[in-house]
């Protein structure tokens, strides 16, 4: 870092400053300067970097389904042994070994996307233990 602050206070043209954190919301303009932008940041991202907008983090009121989903692994004599499961608050809907050297990640990714295949067509809550 050193070295490139040298090259660059050898420049004529250039010069090297502190300044305060700048906003870069504020470099944002219109096709109008005189009109005032409007601009909100976090709306922005979010409209920008939301894969599904419809997709909320409150459970729906009176849903088709409650589904709750699991995956896991572990070693058991140096084999990596990893399974999932789909259920209910009473019933096991599906459940099963997945091949060795999956990860507990990978599991739970297994189980929610059966989930996802049991939910279609219908107005489903899915809890996972994950983020």
């Amino acid at each position: 870092m050193l070295k490139y602050q040298v090259v660059l206070l050898e420049q004529d043209d250039v010069e090297l400053k502190a300044t305060a954190i700048v906003n870069p919301a504020m470099f944002l303009t219109t096709e109008n300067p005189t009109e005032k932008l409007e601009h909100d940041c976090l709306v922005t991202i979010e409209q920008v970097y939301s894969s599904r907008p419809d997709l909320k983090d409150e459970p729906l009121k009176d849903p088709d389904l409650e589904l709750f989903t699991d995956g896991s692994s572990f070693v058991q004599e140096g084999r990596r042994i990893a399974g999932y499961a789909v259920v209910t608050t009473d019933k096991v809907l599906e459940s099963g070994t997945l091949p060795a050297n999956t990860s507990a990640q990978k599991a739970e990714l297994v189980a929610l996307k059966q989930a996802l295949r049991m939910a279609e067509g219908k107005r489903v809550n899915i809890w996972t233990d994950s983020k």
